[in-house]
């Protein structure tokens, strides 16, 4: 491998395929441990290939290009046990550094790798990925980020994304999993500034936390995105204090659609501010605390949304609500905490437990006062690509909504309704 960078290097214009054979490849001691400064696609022969830094070094893979539109490719890697315990004021992921290039990686596994950062104008310190590349597109793909993490000896906030550090243009994620990354203060699982879009499409959060005394994004932290599609997502058993599953700052539109949030460690799973506005549809959700806080003049949109605990909490009159085709289920009065000025709309055909107060609806098809049973009130594997609430039998939220007002499918993809001679489908994340 030493010897395949330095070879890419000598000519820093051309792209360089270099094919691995199976194995574990260890660099040595220092600073980095295998250097590309060219356009290199990395590939493998015969297996999987690990690049393990043995904690002697401090970031495992490095690939930096001069100016210019570069390109890079990661294929079947597992990159592990970078080290990077630098006291300089800047520091950069332990497992795996990109600078401006466009990147892809496939089938691999970034873990293990830790970060420890001191002095009191540190920033950086991404343990698992960090790429910086804000006119650069990302594309990962059948990847896993577990168990990367840093510590901050010096309280400075400028420490983000545990598992991985992204700030693109474009970025895109498919069947991804971030699981039990540790931070600091903004995404323990993952960061992301991405100016023209992101998506994930299959993605699991779990058990990623942050320590900071006000962590933001336990699982996801998403910044300045312009337009953001989480499809298929599972976030559960994250925390933070603020968004332990999610935080969306600065945002332009939020699509959370056929996704299960739920178990989340804060005060409140989905935090939103600065103007974000977020659309969840086909979702479930079972949180102890606050579901979603909502403030800086957001906009929260939910359609067939199952609620089974938790509260939708607003607080400084800018927020506006909107639900349609839901179920809160909540106790009496725990569904919704408004500010003054906030607004609330029923778009029509909710079931709410609320007797009065902000979740108590008076549109088309509204049933309140009602308390709804479920299979199980935490999401469970019902079929589909994410753990979902099902209604049990015989539940008012069953057959509510008119045909012309539902979605075509169900969380699970299930069709709406699942008969196809039914006039009415049913409230909620799923069908029964």
């Amino acid at each position: 491998m030493l010897a395949a960078s330095q070879e890419s290097n000598s000519d820093t214009q051309l792209s360089s395929f270099i094919n691995i054979p199976a194995g574990t490849y260890t660099p040595n001691a220092g600073t980095i441990g295998y250097d590309f400064q060219s356009n290199v696609h990395l590939r493998t022969i015969g297996g999987a290939v690990t690049l393990d830094g043995n904690d002697e070094v401090l970031t495992v893979l490095k690939i930096e290009t001069s100016s210019g539109r570069r390109s890079a490719s990661i294929d079947n890697l597992i990159i592990e046990n970078g080290h990077n315990v630098a006291n300089t004021v800047i520091v950069y992921a332990g497992g795996l550094r990109i600078v401006n290039t466009d990147l892809t990686i496939t089938n691999s596994v970034i873990r293990n790798n830790a970060t420890r950062k001191g002095g009191s104008t540190a920033f950086g310190a991404e343990a698992g990925l960090s790429f910086d590349g804000s006119n650069h597109s990302i594309t990962v793909k059948d990847t896993i980020f577990s168990n990367n993490s840093f510590t901050n000896l010096s309280g400075n906030t400028n420490l983000h994304g545990a598992g991985a550090f992204v700030v693109a243009q474009k970025c895109n994620f498919e069947s991804v999993s971030f699981t039990n990354n540790v931070g600091y203060y903004l995404g323990g699982g993952l960061y992301s500034s991405c100016s023209q879009n992101l998506d994930i499409d299959q993605g699991t959060f779990t058990g990623n936390s942050l320590s900071h005394g006000l962590s933001k994004g336990g699982g996801l932290a998403i910044m300045s995105t312009s337009n953001i599609t989480l499809n298929n997502i599972e976030l559960s058993t994250n925390t933070a204090v603020y968004g332990s599953a999610i935080h969306f700052d600065g945002v332009g539109s939020s699509e959370i659609t056929n996704s299960s949030i739920h178990q989340n460690n804060g005060s409140n799973a989905i935090n939103s501010v600065a103007g974000s506005t977020i659309n969840l549809e086909n979702t479930s959700l079972h949180e102890p605390s606050n579901i979603i806080r909502a403030r800086g003049n957001s906009t929260i949109n939910l359609t067939h949304v199952t609620l089974s605990s938790g509260t939708i909490y607003s607080e400084d009159g800018t927020t506006t609500i909107s639900f349609k085709n839901s179920i809160l289920a909540s106790a009496d009065g725990l569904n919704c905490n408004l500010g003054g000025g906030d607004t609330i709309t029923s778009l029509g055909y909710n079931v709410s437990a609320d007797s009065s107060g902000d979740c108590a609806f008076t549109q088309t098809g509204d049933i309140n006062s009602t308390g709804t049973t479920f299979a199980s009130v935490i999401p469970a594997n019902n079929g589909g690509q994410t753990s979902s609430i099902v209604l049990a039998p015989a539940q008012s939220a069953e057959a509510l909504v008119p045909l012309s007002q539902c979605s075509s499918k169900d969380q699970r993809s299930f069709n709406r309704p699942l008969s196809g001679g039914d006039l009415n489908c049913d409230a909620g994340a799923t069908e029964i």
